[in-house]
């Protein structure tokens, strides 16, 4: 699987061909053709491979679903509007009001 963002912190898991384990943090922004893989295949197959945060934006839904790891399985919360902290760096924190304008 190729995510549409992926975060690595560590380095040393970047090589050549690719990268090695899990990466921290993956974003999928969801389109119509490509909803039912993000939310299911995928969620499956990043929980299993220990990614630790999988977001989920949703462009025309207008939010973003973060599924934090814990335990093993995820944990989600849903934002539409505010600013969302990213898990994977505390003092980090994505405005919505700029990912997802009010239309004029």
């Amino acid at each position: 699987m190729v995510p549409d963002i992926a975060v690595i912190c560590n380095s040393n898991k970047i090589i050549t061909e690719g990268i090695i384990g899990a990466p921290d943090m993956i974003i999928e922004i969801v389109s119509p053709s490509n909803a039912y893989i993000d939310r299911n295949k995928k969620l499956h197959a990043y929980r299993l491979a220990g990614v630790k945060e999988y977001w989920i934006v949703e462009p025309e839904g207008k939010y973003i679903s973060v599924f934090t790891l814990n335990n093993d399985f995820y944990q989600v919360d849903t934002f539409s509007e505010g600013k969302v902290k990213i898990g994977i760096f505390p003092d980090f924190e994505i405005d919505l009001d700029l990912v997802f304008p009010a239309e004029s």
